[in-house]
């Protein structure tokens, strides 16, 4: 498929593929950072394409394989980051055991988008190295940590001092 095909291809399967997109995140800027990576992975195997393969199936394939991917990266670094937060709280002894109920508990409530990069943070990963691993932008992982702060604070308002 050479360039002029392969925008065209795009141009027809785009409302297709955003509703995919956002049928298999359910939040909006996740569906689109899905939809570009798709653009991109098909770009780059556009050579790969076979001509008796729907198109849009072609698109769809991609993201899919693209979003399971993340989904087990996603995984993979939870499961860490839950570990490495519960051994931080807990080996000192300094939270009693319904403060750290309650901590734990509100880290578990924060939204989806909000968990990870906060707990790579309270791991004690920098900024740019949440970013990297997450393969966001620096300024969309500060944001998502402030925003997860605010939320812990909502919720942990009792323990406000």
């Amino acid at each position: 498929m050479n360039d002029e095909e392969f925008m065209q291809a795009c141009y027809e399967c785009e409302e297709a593929l955003m509703r995919f997109a956002l049928k298999l995140t359910g939040n909006i800027q996740e569906a689109e950072e899905l939809h570009q990576s798709t653009i991109y992975r098909a770009y780059i195997k556009r050579n790969t394409y076979k001509k008796d393969i729907s198109k849009r199936l072609w698109f769809m394939a991609i993201m899919r394989n693209i979003f399971i991917n993340q989904m087990r990266c996603d995984e993979r670094l939870r499961r860490y980051a839950e570990h490495s937060a519960y051994s931080m709280l807990t080996p000192s002894g300094d939270a009693p055991n319904g403060e750290l109920f309650d901590i734990l508990h509100a880290l578990r409530m924060l939204p989806r988008m909000y968990l990870l990069p906060m707990q790579m943070f309270l791991s004690g990963f920098r900024y740019n190295e949440i970013a990297e691993a997450l393969g966001l932008p620096l300024s969309t992982v500060k944001n998502r940590i402030h925003m997860a702060r605010k939320h812990l604070k909502n919720i942990l308002g009792p323990y406000n001092h």
